[in-house]
């Protein structure tokens, strides 16, 4: 480990949507503590998700139930393989399902927690979605302004039929709800300026849809060990911080179903965090696209590979030479 006063970083963790097959090869083959977190994850589940992750089949990893835990050993991973660079997270956040991987680095719960936490999530969210059906989309824009073109589109749908269910930034948002309603509104997009796109998710996340896995959930949340965080975890949800256990155990359960406010979330991050080191966990590069989308002038670093993790620490040294 480094000597000094620890680096403060902004850590961001993403949720679904940002894997890919072979994602965290890289911090398995070149870091100890991440491989011997996988090893871990390995003979906690009840699915080969080494293999799951290196073969596949897409379909079998894009499955809610397996991706939810494969998602979040992957982020453990990278903030194991982080732990030598001293780093002191003043804030973190996690986009959805991000959320999870998030308290675990502040230190609210161990990794089999998390892995307890991200599989019976998975679970209940798979159930809820296959009594309800529907899915999701996403909106991009090429101008700021999304929230008003939205608003102009779904007038054109039953009310409570869709709903926005991710404010990503300025440029891009998700809508969650029935097949038929989002498809009619794929087919408006184009002449309102927007492009859909349909996700590959097997639910409509973050709607009324997942009011039995939000219950179910808590029901789990409960009786798993948890304790309050070391550093402030920021939710998407009313843009505030969380340490406590209790407001832990409740953030994670109403999240489920209640939309995400990325992009007022990390407008408000901005504000206090400038100066220190914006940070994305492993997997993908989601969160950095949205970041950027909302602030260009942003630097973010990333830590899948070992020529992203190389990269940061050429940037802690800089910082370090610049605060002695």
């Amino acid at each position: 480990s480094r000597g000094g006063p620890a680096i403060p970083a902004v850590m961001l963790v993403p949720g679904q949507g940002a894997q890919s097959l072979d994602m965290g090869k890289s911090l398995l083959e070149h870091s100890q503590e991440a491989a011997a977190i996988l090893a871990r994850a390995e003979t906690l589940l009840d699915f080969p998700i080494a293999e799951i992750l290196r073969r596949g089949p897409a379909k079998l990893l894009n499955r809610t139930d397996i991706l939810q835990p494969c998602i979040c050993t992957i982020s453990a991973m990278a903030w194991a393989a982080l732990q030598p660079l001293n780093l002191n997270p003043v804030a973190l956040a996690g986009h959805s399902l991000g959320e999870l991987g998030a308290f675990h680095a502040a230190g609210a719960y161990e990794f089999e927690t998390l892995l307890h936490l991200a599989a019976q999530r998975g679970k209940f969210m798979q159930q809820a979605a296959d009594a309800s059906g529907g899915t999701m989309i996403a909106m991009t824009s090429r101008e700021d302004g999304i929230e008003d073109q939205l608003a102009e589109l779904l007038s054109n749908v039953e009310p409570g039929s869709v709903c926005i269910a991710n404010l990503n930034s300025g440029k891009q948002a998700v809508l969650a709800g029935e097949d038929d309603v989002l498809a009619k509104l794929s087919d408006l997009a184009p002449g309102r300026g927007l492009r859909a796109t349909r996700l590959p998710v097997s639910g409509p996340w973050h709607s009324n849809a997942m009011s039995r896995a939000a219950d179910a959930f808590r029901e789990c949340l409960e009786r798993a060990d948890i304790s309050d965080a070391a550093c402030p975890v920021w939710n998407a949800l009313d843009i505030r911080p969380i340490q406590k256990s209790g407001e832990i155990r409740d953030q994670l359960a109403r999240q489920i179903d209640h939309p995400v406010n990325w992009l007022g979330l990390m407008q408000h991050l901005r504000q206090d965090f400038q100066s220190a080191i914006w940070i994305e966990l492993a997997p993908g590069k989601t969160l950095t696209g949205l970041l950027l989308d909302i602030d260009r002038t942003a630097l973010i670093f990333r830590s899948e590979t070992q020529v992203q993790i190389r990269r940061l620490q050429d940037r802690i040294v800089q910082w370090e030479g610049q605060a002695s």
